[in-house]
């Protein structure tokens, strides 16, 4: 069944309620927040803008980020422990030298195929 766009909209913005603190991942977290980066979460803001299904979180600062690849990010409910929600591909976020890495995360509710 496909969702309406308002529909969409209203699912995206209840996502950000559920989780506030972005990851960084090394690998794949799969559906249990796996390969979490030793970087603390930051926290996010989430806000709803034009009525299309998706969210944009406010931008987030890593600082003392290892040399290495971080093709993940992942989205919590708390910024130790919590719940894991989900993740997000992410596209060249790879450090040479110990650094900073900023992402500004979205989030949007497709249609069901």
């Amino acid at each position: 069944m496909p969702l309406t766009t308002a529909t969409r909209e209203l699912v995206a913005i209840y996502f950000g309620t559920l989780g506030g603190y972005v990851s960084l991942h090394t690998a794949d977290p799969s559906t249990t927040g796996a390969n979490e980066a030793s970087v603390t979460r930051q926290q996010t803001t989430w806000a709803a803008g034009v009525s299309d299904g998706a969210v944009t979180g406010s931008q987030v600062t890593f600082t003392s980020v290892p040399a290495g690849q971080y093709p993940y990010l992942g989205v919590w409910s708390a910024v130790t422990g919590g719940t894991f929600r989900g993740s997000q591909a992410l596209t060249d976020v790879e450090l040479s030298a110990t650094g900073e890495v900023k992402i500004t995360p979205t989030y949007t509710q497709s249609n069901p195929a």
